[in-house]
């Protein structure tokens, strides 16, 4: 925060007395203040949901792909971004990348950027998006089918298999 200011923070509020020349920066600093909270909120709420996903993904990949699946990986995409992926299968030539979704605006936008990303790249992996129900996500699947498939996480082990395959 700022040198010049002590914010002060109470279980609901961030705010701070200011000489009225200083209310203008004064509101600034709590604003900045209010905007990393809600960030740092998102981002545990966020991480939350997708660790429920991914838990199943990873249970169920383990189970399908044994020693071909690697999780938590990064994949590097054509603007020579590494983006965090839930888990990757190598079939023989054929690699593919799983990606837990949560139904989060944040979630969504964030996987179809990394996905349109390393789409872009010369050889591109199959990527696959894992929510907990398209049903629950209005037309936000929509999104993530415009560069991938989308499945759900109860799908069937063979349905799983084909599209690493």
């Amino acid at each position: 925060m700022s040198e010049r200011f002590d914010l002060d923070v109470s279980q609901r509020s961030i705010f701070v007395d200011v000489p009225v020349d200083d209310v203008e920066r004064a509101v600034l600093e709590v604003g900045a203040a209010s905007r990393d909270v809600a960030e740092h909120i998102i981002d545990r709420a966020l991480k939350d949901s997708e660790a429920d996903i991914s838990d199943d993904l990873r249970e169920k990949l383990t189970r399908i792909f044994r020693e071909t699946v690697e999780f938590e990986e990064k994949v590097v995409g054509a603007s020579s971004t590494a983006w965090d992926v839930s888990a990757l299968t190598r079939l023989e030539d054929r690699v593919t990348v799983f990606q837990a979704v949560p139904n989060h605006r944040i979630s969504i936008y964030r996987t179809t950027t990394a996905f349109h990303d390393i789409s872009a790249l010369d050889n591109p992996p199959g990527l696959v998006s894992v929510v907990p129900d398209k049903g629950d996500m209005g037309p936000n699947p929509g999104l993530l089918a415009q560069v991938g498939k989308v499945i759900e996480i109860g799908m069937s082990d063979d349905r799983l298999r084909r599209l690493a395959a």
